[in-house]
């Protein structure tokens, strides 16, 4: 019988890649009750979301500095598989909207890969 191995990097930055939207998620959700102003909300909300994933995508890129093996887009798209299918079971939003909401947190983690990778070239080319 075959055993498979996952590595530690996927598991472990699953679940705190998991836990990050989940805060950003949060964040954004006590933006949105707190706030007065419809714009201020979207704004502020907007940008919290596209910080906070460009980041965790940056995190999870250097992590994998660490390994041997393993590949951040993997990871990504697992993470996005799962939150878009609970998103599509327990959400209120359509499929349509979920995927697109899903389709965007991918490529910002992977966005942030490239700006890990990008000042790796720079570090690189500077020695």
């Amino acid at each position: 019988m075959t055993n498979y191995y996952v590595p530690e990097f996927y598991i472990k930055n699953f679940f705190l890649s998991f836990a990050g939207l989940v805060i950003i998620g949060f964040l954004v959700y006590l933006i949105f009750e707190n706030s007065s102003s419809l714009y201020f909300s979207y704004g502020c909300s907007i940008l919290i979301a596209i910080i906070g994933v460009t980041i965790i995508g940056y995190n999870n890129a250097s992590r994998l500095r660490k390994e041997k093996e393993g590949k951040p887009l993997f990871l990504h798209l697992s993470i996005i598989i799962v939150l878009f299918v609970t998103n599509s079971i327990w959400g209120e939003s359509s499929i349509l909207i979920n995927l697109i909401r899903e389709l965007s947190f991918l490529i910002l983690l992977q966005f942030g890969v490239y700006l890990f990778n990008k000042k790796g070239s720079q570090v690189k080319e500077n020695k």
